[in-house]
């Protein structure tokens, strides 16, 4: 089994960083992990002009990653789902 972490994010190290990569660790006992910060010019450009524009640039920089694979979206605002 292979799993894709895709985040629109720049670059850089944050607190949460030795978190992240214990449970990337713990995951790839039982899977392939593949990780990816996709962050564009497009992207940073979108967010001064509308709210709209940003959610369309965010489609476009993740449709190259999703194939024929089952994805799933979460967003920081998201539900917890059990």
């Amino acid at each position: 089994m292979k799993i894709g972490i895709f985040s629109i994010a720049k670059q850089q190290r944050t607190d949460y960083d030795p978190i992240y990569k214990d449970l990337t660790k713990m995951i790839s006992r039982f899977a392939e992990v593949e990780t990816k910060d996709i962050f564009h010019k497009q992207i940073n450009q979108a967010h001064s002009i509308s709210t709209e524009a940003a959610k369309h640039s965010y489609t476009q920089a993740f449709e190259p990653y999703f194939d024929n694979s089952y994805s799933i979206a979460l967003h920081p605002d998201g539900k917890i789902i059990d």
